[in-house]
């Protein structure tokens, strides 16, 4: 018979997630922004209705 793989616990994955993310989190465009000149989802002009 197979042998499950030995799980780790939540707590120590958690912790090491949440390091991981935080050291990260000056370099992530969802959390710093994108600059506007580097934004490829601009707008690059607008709809008037006349």
């Amino acid at each position: 018979t197979a042998v499950p793989p030995q799980g780790l616990q939540v707590s120590k994955c958690s912790e090491e997630i949440k390091n991981y993310i935080e050291e990260r989190s000056g370099e992530d465009p969802l959390v710093k922004g994108v600059p506007e000149e580097k934004n490829p989802f601009k707008e690059k002009g607008g709809c008037v209705i006349a």
